[in-house]
């Protein structure tokens, strides 16, 4: 029977003078069969009835000439072609194109020949996300290993966002920051689920302290202080305490010494000879150099660069000592110094005092140079 109803069809419609490449017939489907030559296509029902649902000129099936249907609602049936693509036809056979449609509860983009779309969309200086299925999505997303936000109307967040009581910080490209993100000159640190963090934390040799707008408001270099081993040492155990963080390096401030000095004798050292130092006792993998006079933008940024430095006081009576800095206190402008004096507590020095004159242990002096790499 199926074969008698295709032989006829097909006589019909050569008769009519239409070049048909194919057809197939299959049970509880419909079937359209697309002219090759006329760009006309026709709808035909397992009845064997011919119905035109369509006369003018179509582009959405231009490589195929069968299609099936893989379901329908009152409003239209979706198709899929044989080259993997899919469309929506209405019910009087229309079909939207470069628009979206609502269909069954969710939004679906139609591109200028009326093909269903898939992945990231850009529509009007906005970007959409639209899953394998077509569906467009909204909330967060995790696409590709990255997270992204995109509000009710399917557009992609960039940006701050609070949400459910959080912040969180979507990049240009949308994706959801972790880590540390510098914005407006001022930095933040979002921890593994996006959100803004506000209270002290500790990462690796550093711990730090925020605004509770989750602005940075202090850095501390978690280094490990050194007591100098003679009374004019203190160049040489400061040199030592920069030389050796964050590597290697097991020389000492008596390795130091002999190599700077050439002997272990007990005498201070000049800003030239603490670079010599520095660099030695870092195994040669840090180049030190002075920088005149101390500026608090220096020293903040040596210490984001995760770069403690020496700091030379000279003394109001002559002389001078060398102290470490490893911290700041953006609020305070202070820097928080190392003091290798004997049992010196470390502390934190208001910037202005530490230019204009500092009350240390040992004595009352200005810091008049800064050695940083």
């Amino acid at each position: 029977m199926k074969r008698k109803i295709k032989n006829w069809l097909i006589c019909m419609l050569f008769l009519m003078g239409i070049l048909i490449t194919e057809i197939n017939v299959i049970p509880m489907q419909n079937v359209f069969a697309k002219d090759n030559k006329q760009d006309i296509e026709y709808g035909i029902e397992t009845s064997g009835n011919l119905s035109v649902f369509n006369s003018e000129q179509t582009v959405y099936a231009a490589d195929t000439s069968t299609a099936y249907t893989t379901g329908s609602s009152e409003t239209g049936t979706w198709i899929h072609e044989s080259n993997g693509k899919w469309w929506y036809r209405h019910a009087d056979g229309s079909y939207t194109k470069n628009a979206w449609e609502y269909i069954n509860g969710k939004w679906y983009h139609f591109d200028k020949y009326g093909w269903m779309q898939t992945g990231w969309l850009s529509l009007n200086g906005k970007w959409y996300y639209l899953t394998a299925d077509g569906d467009m999505v909204t909330g967060w997303q995790k696409i590709n290993g990255k997270w992204y936000y995109f509000k009710n109307d399917g557009s992609m967040q960039t940006g701050w966002i609070r949400l459910d009581g959080k912040w969180y910080y979507l990049n240009d490209d949308g994706s959801m920051q972790i880590g540390w993100k510098k914005i407006n000159e001022s930095w933040y640190y979002f921890l593994s689920n996006g959100s803004m963090n506000t209270k002290a934390l500790t990462l690796g040799s550093r711990k730090y302290t925020f605004y509770s707008s989750g602005k940075l408001l202090s850095t501390e270099i978690l280094i490990t202080r050194q007591k100098q081993e003679k009374s004019n040492w203190c160049w040489a155990a400061s040199s030592v305490m920069v030389g050796t963080y964050n590597t290697n390096s097991t020389r000492t401030q008596s390795d130091t010494v002999k190599y700077v000095k050439g002997s272990l004798i007990n005498q201070g050292g000049t800003d030239s000879e603490a670079v010599k130092a520095l660099n030695y006792s870092s195994n040669f993998t840090k180049t030190g150099e002075i920088v005149r006079p101390l500026s608090f933008k220096n020293a903040v940024s040596s210490i984001d660069n995760n770069h403690p430095f020496e700091m030379h006081i000279s003394w109001n009576g002559g002389g001078g000592h060398m102290i470490v800095g490893a911290g700041y206190d953006l609020e305070a402008r202070s820097v928080r110094a190392i003091d290798p004096w004997s049992d010196t507590k470390t502390t934190y020095y208001d910037y202005s005092s530490l230019i204009n004159g500092a009350n240390l242990l040992t004595g009352t002096g200005k810091c008049t140079s800064m050695i940083i790499y």
